[in-house]
């Protein structure tokens, strides 16, 4: 059962204590030294620096136009163009006060050449006006609208995963709206027809498919943690069937999933202050600093308190996925995998051994299942895939149960050292898999390259009995 007085706990304390001890443990410095191999990409010359967009979101035409401006360093002096997305794209003009370019568009990209060969180094910027009507990457409604997932549709940008980039977002519409994005409101100011301007700003560089924001006539309330602001949005109630009491008990735990994803990662929450926006239907998905949760999920904590996964789960990838991310589709389930199990290790703290357990065969279930289609696959890969060829199942469902595996093997001590090692060492990075073993290796001082030929790179399914 949870205990609240737990909520008491300061994270400025024991974070200190958790990071002190995890530094004296492991030599930190050996897994920040050496970086992850990562293969050669479109773009593998740039570095993608910042991101600053003006966009003007339409409801009625369900649509948005604008420009951004792409900040980009030539990390060698390789002739390569610059590749961003063009998909659902029209209108597309480009222009630079920094270098001369054509471009050009390919299916659904553009490729933009420059006339003079770049130097090793050097920084420079594209302006690039557009508008765009994605399918998929937005969503409209009367009332409101969000992102979900593919910037790269609703956002002239780049693909790969582990060039993070920091992001300012100036968003034009009707004052009554609210907005929520990445990062921090830092302005808003009042335009001509009823308009206005609000700026936000995401200092700390994130994966492009973290980018996001919503627009709506949200209702609004927020709670503290920890001198951390939890803010809540949601639609009125006749339009969602939730009130401010209805949105306090679906959230009434969140304050100590907070206190416990600090706790096991020994660093605060990166943003120092978190939203959910609160839509129709069943989303879950997360951005950094905020993420959408569906009414339905919502009204399912109202009547079953235990089914508050989703919740947890949101918020735990802005430790597991926004700040340390996978620097490649090859090694999705460091994202997916590691937080579908913290959520099982926090239904535990909350609910006791009988929660996590359900949690674990649940997700043997699923890979079970999976398996009896002829969907098997290995959890993660020595050369690169594609998004489209994740298996899905497997990296959330089997990912989870390896780390049941992984801490089972090495025991309570040492499994929690090794996260909070690893959670430490690439706070802000990109990694692979191997990043993951060498740390649980050095902590541990285990050999485990058995164990993940057998359960990471091989196709075989445990046998888990509780």
């Amino acid at each position: 059962m949870k205990n609240n007085s737990r909520l008491l706990s300061t994270f400025s304390v024991s974070a200190l204590l958790c990071a002190v001890f995890v530094l004296l443990s492991f030599n930190l410095r050996a897994f920040q030294l050496e970086a992850a191999k990562l293969p050669e990409r479109v773009n593998s010359s740039f570095d993608i620096l910042h991101y600053d967009a003006r966009l003007t979101p339409d409801l009625t035409e369900q649509s948005v136009s604008g420009r951004v401006i792409v900040t980009a360093k030539k990390l060698t002096a390789k002739k390569q163009s610059l590749v961003l997305s063009a998909k659902y794209k029209k209108a597309i003009k480009v222009s630079s006060d920094d270098v001369k370019l054509s471009y050009q568009i390919l299916k659904d990209e553009l490729v933009i050449n420059f006339y003079s060969p770049l130097t090793a180094g050097q920084i420079f910027s594209v302006a690039i006006d557009y508008y765009a009507a994605p399918k998929r990457g937005m969503r409209f409604y009367p009332d409101h609208m969000f992102t979900v997932y593919h910037t790269g549709n609703w956002l002239v940008s780049h693909a790969n995963i582990a060039d993070k980039a920091s992001f300012d977002l100036t968003l034009v519409h009707d004052k009554a709206l609210k907005t929520i994005a990445n990062g921090r409101l830092v302005s808003q100011k009042p335009a001509t027809a009823g308009k206005m301007h609000s700026h936000w700003q995401q200092q700390t560089p994130i994966p492009l498919y973290t980018f996001g924001f919503a627009l709506g006539e949200f209702l609004q309330q927020s709670t503290a943690y920890n001198n951390q602001a939890v803010n809540f949005f949601y639609r009125p109630g006749q339009l969602s069937g939730l009130n401010r009491q209805k949105i306090k008990d679906v959230f009434a735990d969140v304050p100590d999933m907070v206190r416990f994803f600090e706790e096991k990662s020994a660093t605060a929450l990166p943003n120092k202050q978190y939203s959910y926006v609160v839509v129709p239907g069943t989303v879950a998905q997360e951005a950094a600093g905020f993420s959408m949760v569906g009414e339905k999920f919502a009204h399912t904590v109202l009547e079953e308190p235990g089914e508050n996964w989703f919740i947890a789960h949101e918020l735990a990838h802005e430790w597991w996925g926004n700040s340390i991310t996978c620097a490649g589709f090859s090694h999705f389930w460091l994202n997916e995998g590691l937080v579908q199990f913290m959520v099982a290790a926090y239904q535990q703290h909350l609910f006791g051994e009988q929660a996590y357990h359900r949690e674990v065969k649940l997700a043997l279930a699923r890979v079970k299942k999976t398996v009896a289609k002829g969907r098997n696959s290995p959890l993660a890969f020595d050369t690169e895939i594609a998004e489209q060829d994740i298996n899905h199942s497997i990296v959330y469902n089997k990912g989870a149960l390896v780390f049941y595996l992984l801490r089972e093997k090495l025991g309570e001590k040492h499994f929690w050292q090794a996260l909070k090692a690893y959670s430490l060492a690439f706070a802000g990075k990109s990694v692979v898999t191997d990043d993951l073993k060498r740390v649980f290796e050095q902590v541990s001082g285990s050999n485990l390259s058995p164990f993940f030929q057998r359960w990471v790179y091989g196709e075989e399914i445990p046998v888990i009995k509780l």
